[in-house]
């Protein structure tokens, strides 16, 4: 709401400062306030970045493999192929998770015991 309102506050300075144009620290000033918006404009794609990187934190968005091809490796590495309340970007996330376990209890048992 206070964003708005400081938005709706530099609208009103910048359509201002557009009609009366004529001296340098007018076109200053003018200059400042365009930056301003992009400056806000910078933020708001941040902030959709953010909510996106969240969504895939959350294992709201869709895993970047279909689900037959995860269902086959969990069964492969025989885990259960969704636990009580999973959806398909945990179940992949799992996935990865336990693939990068099973890889490094292999690359454990390789180097000599002498």
């Amino acid at each position: 709401m206070l964003k708005r309102l400081q938005q709706k506050e530099e609208n009103k300075q910048f359509n201002i400062l557009k009609k009366v144009k004529g001296t340098k620290d007018f076109q200053e000033q003018l200059k400042k306030l365009e930056l301003k918006k992009q400056m806000s404009l910078k933020e708001k794609e941040d902030l959709k970045k953010q909510k996106e990187e969240e969504k895939v934190q959350q294992g709201l968005d869709e895993p970047p493999i279909k689900k037959p091809e995860i269902i086959k490796r969990l069964r492969a590495l025989t885990e259960p192929i969704t636990l009580f309340g999973e959806n398909d970007m945990n179940r992949y996330k799992r996935m990865i998770k336990l693939e990068q376990e099973e890889k490094k209890k292999l690359e454990a048992g390789k180097g000599n015991t002498f």
